[in-house]
């Protein structure tokens, strides 16, 4: 992995990072490590470029948010989504949450990570000033995607920079009534969720606590589609079983006639729990990880259609699974 944090935080202090980068560098594809200054703190963030990308050709970008305890690397190895990526022509990146005390999470309302004086929506904004002063990038085809508090956080960060991102995929969150309360887009807003009925986290009928409520996985998809003035109720399918063995199923809820021609989907795991659709990762502690569809080659298509194409399921089955014990139940 080659580093240039010193370099990017330094330019950035000076306004701009073109100034000491020699952009050929990067288009040769790899993995980078930069710094940038938030507040006052350091914030961290790696990208992964495909090799050979062609830079006189507007590049997506695709952020991966990580989950509570984990780093941007792990969640590249869980997700396996830089080999659709690369096949895509599209950057990816992965932040770092900040570490307050011993808990490295994002600053989302109502989770784990929410603390005073981390400005999680600055940080993704000045990522995204870094990579366009770097990159050729396409401005209309930013998107954010995150598992777990990652996932809660992608949904905030979609509704609170809805002027430069796409939208949003959410894996293993639902809706916090925070979001509900602070979520009101001035465009349309692409979305994206991956939920388990199994799931013993973010449970797929909801909860209701003293101080929060986490939607159900069926009023989550609803907001949203409310959000976007999306007609009438999701047209729901099912998912060939194309891996028995994994004791799960998949059906995909799909909401159409929404503004700006945009899609809200979700892809509902009956018997999934709180694991990455697709996974190359055994996580048995975590529950059964469906091997029916992958979430990453679904989320980047998503991407590249702009939000308004409900993707193929081309790498269904792509990944060895060993079933599962259900080890919540």
């Amino acid at each position: 992995m080659r580093k240039i944090t010193v370099c990017a935080a330094a330019v950035l202090l000076l306004g701009g990072l073109g100034a000491c980068s020699d952009v050929s560098r990067f288009y040769t594809g790899g993995d980078f490590e930069f710094e940038v200054p938030i507040d006052t703190l350091t914030r961290q963030f790696m990208i992964h470029v495909p090799p050979d990308l062609d830079p006189d050709q507007p590049v997506p970008l695709l952020f991966m948010l990580h989950g509570t305890g984990q780093r941007g690397p792990e969640l590249q190895a869980v997700s396996d989504v830089d080999r659709f990526a690369d096949a895509a022509g599209v950057i990816t990146v992965y932040p770092e949450a900040q570490t307050i005390g011993t808990i490295h999470a994002w600053a989302a309302p109502l989770t784990i990570g929410a603390e005073r004086g981390v400005d999680d929506p600055a940080f993704f904004n000045e990522m995204i000033d870094v990579l366009v002063a770097e990159f050729n990038v396409d401005e209309t085809r930013l998107f954010i995607a995150g598992i777990s508090n990652g996932g809660v956080a992608s949904q905030w960060i979609g509704c609170q920079l809805n002027d430069r991102l796409l939208g949003f995929a959410s894996v293993a969150a639902t809706v916090l009534t925070e979001i509900v309360n602070t979520c009101s887009p001035a465009g349309p807003m692409a979305t994206m969720f991956f939920l388990g009925t199994d799931d013993p986290i973010f449970l797929w009928d909801g909860v209701v606590g003293p101080n929060f409520e986490q939607l159900s996985a069926e009023a989550s998809v609803s907001f949203h589609a409310d959000l976007n003035s999306c007609g009438g109720t999701p047209t729901v399918t099912p998912v060939q079983d194309f891996v028995p063995q994994d004791s799960s199923t998949v059906s995909i809820w799909e909401y159409d006639g929404c503004e700006g021609g945009i899609k809200i989907l979700m892809y509902g795991v009956d018997g999934g729990s709180h694991t990455w659709p697709g996974s190359p990762v055994e996580s048995p502690g975590l529950g059964c990880t469906s091997r029916d569809i992958h979430a990453s080659q679904i989320i980047i298509d998503f991407l590249l259609s702009g939000g308004t194409m409900a993707p193929a399921n081309t790498a269904a089955g792509d990944s060895t699974s060993r079933g599962c014990e259900r080890p919540f139940q």
